[in-house]
């Protein structure tokens, strides 16, 4: 696992105007997801990759005793799935307007490789991936 800021994730990763777009909107939600106090946001998928067009950012974030769900905005607690029009697998409300799918963990566990933290580790083919934990402090670390 990575640690990183926004300011990291953007000197890293925002070498497309996608990806410049994504990150935008990753920064829009964490600060909100923070302000709500959750202290632990993590991102993966081809987003984290060199892929240079990724479709979305995929992540999770951990509801634990310090968050104050009611002070996360409507969308971003909303798991609802919505039909793609475009015929695409249905998706979060939250995907449709920032492009960023993150689903609560503890919450929605339960997928066959485990809780979120382990299915998020792993690609689709079973190989072991690193993720970043994006932080709201201007120090970055790798675990």
């Amino acid at each position: 696992m990575y640690r990183a800021t926004i300011q990291d994730i953007r000197v890293r990763l925002a070498f497309s105007q996608k990806r410049i777009q994504l990150i935008s909107n990753l920064e829009i939600v964490s600060v909100q997801l923070f302000q709500a106090g959750i202290s632990d946001l993590r991102i993966d998928g081809s987003f984290v990759t060199e892929k240079p067009e990724p479709g979305d950012i995929d992540g999770f974030w951990v509801l634990d005793d310090n968050v104050q769900f009611d002070k996360i905005p409507p969308i971003l607690r909303d798991i609802s799935k919505v039909p793609d029009p475009a015929g695409g697998k249905p998706k979060f409300p939250m995907w449709y307007k920032y492009g960023i799918e993150l689903f609560i963990h503890p919450f929605m566990g339960g997928f066959k490789a485990g809780d979120l933290p382990e299915f998020f580790s792993h690609s689709r083919d079973g190989i072991e991936r690193g993720y970043i934990q994006v932080i709201n402090k201007e120090v970055t670390s790798r675990d």
